[in-house]
């Protein structure tokens, strides 16, 4: 079985009905696909529901959305990863939010592929891999 881990970009597109996510969703339930999140990514959304207009929806959709997909937690070792990321980064002189550098951490460490819509930072972070 192929392990996903969806970026937030996905999952607020799938929320709002947006084409792309939607395609995503049919083809991780088509291709016997584990889709995963970050905590961070839960963090975001979470954010993005509360300041939304119509907050308890929202959670609503939130809940059952991830109910559906395993989340993987913040550990020291994805801290380490991060940290590594954020090096190599400072050095080339690349700069990517500190949220992305997070994910792609939970990603590296757990090998599995993104899938996200926001290739063009993520692409900075040489061990990645893209679904």
């Amino acid at each position: 079985m192929t392990k996903v881990l969806l970026d937030t970009d996905i999952i607020v597109d799938f929320l709002r009905n947006g084409l792309d996510a939607s395609n995503v969703f049919i083809d991780i339930k088509s291709k016997n696909v584990q889709a995963f999140v970050s905590v961070i990514t839960t963090f975001e959304l979470y954010n993005g529901v509360l300041l939304s207009n119509n907050p308890k929806q929202k959670l609503d959709e939130l809940a059952v959305m991830l109910q559906q997909i395993e989340i993987i937690q913040f550990d020291n070792t994805q801290s380490y990863i991060a940290s590594k990321i954020y090096s190599y980064l400072v050095k080339k002189g690349l700069k990517i939010e500190m949220r992305d550098i997070l994910i792609s951490a939970c990603a590296i460490s757990k090998n599995i592929k993104i899938i996200t819509n926001n290739k063009k930072h993520f692409t900075r972070i040489p061990e990645l891999q893209f679904y």
